[in-house]
């Protein structure tokens, strides 16, 4: 290990890196200059299940190093997947305001700030679910994923969606 590491929190990080890398692959696909943001978060979601089931190695370490309490550098890990995104939601917000798609007399940044709380708190709310229960997220069932999923978008559209 200390061939290719100074020691174990840079070994973490690399791990850590490596699979918040591959989830962001999925939205290499995404057309950003075509997509809304409502767009955006539901294929992100819909992308992110997908990752959860194909990998779910990966999906275990980056929901550990983030949510847990006894995750070693958590606060540190949470800026750092904060700041992997948080330039492709700015850019969205932006685009959807000038566009007409979203409200426009709210900051760019309150509108991110309230995006990314909630969708953290989202996260939060299935992972102490499928504790509470004992079982692992791939045991919740697609249906029910899918209607959280509508209501997420249904309140963010309602909060932030220009009339």
């Amino acid at each position: 290990m200390y061939q290719y590491f100074e020691d174990k929190r840079e070994m973490y990080f690399y791990a850590i890196e490596i699979a918040s890398k591959r989830i962001l692959e999925l939205t290499e696909g995404y057309e950003f200059e075509k997509i809304s943001l409502f767009e955006y978060i539901e294929k992100s979601f819909d992308d992110s299940w997908n990752f959860i089931f194909k990998n779910p190695y990966e999906y275990t370490l980056l929901e550990k190093s983030a949510f847990y309490d006894d995750s070693p550098y958590r606060e540190e890990i949470r800026e750092y997947y904060e700041k992997m995104t948080k330039n492709i939601l700015h850019n969205l917000i932006l685009k959807n305001q000038k566009a007409g798609f979203i409200r426009d007399d709210l900051p760019p940044e309150i509108i991110e700030i309230f995006i990314e709380s909630s969708s953290w708190g989202l996260k939060r709310f299935f992972i102490n679910l499928v504790r509470s229960k004992g079982i692992k997220i791939t045991d919740l069932s697609p249906e029910y994923i899918k209607n959280i999923q509508r209501q997420y978008i249904k309140l963010l559209k309602e909060g932030i969606e220009k009339k």
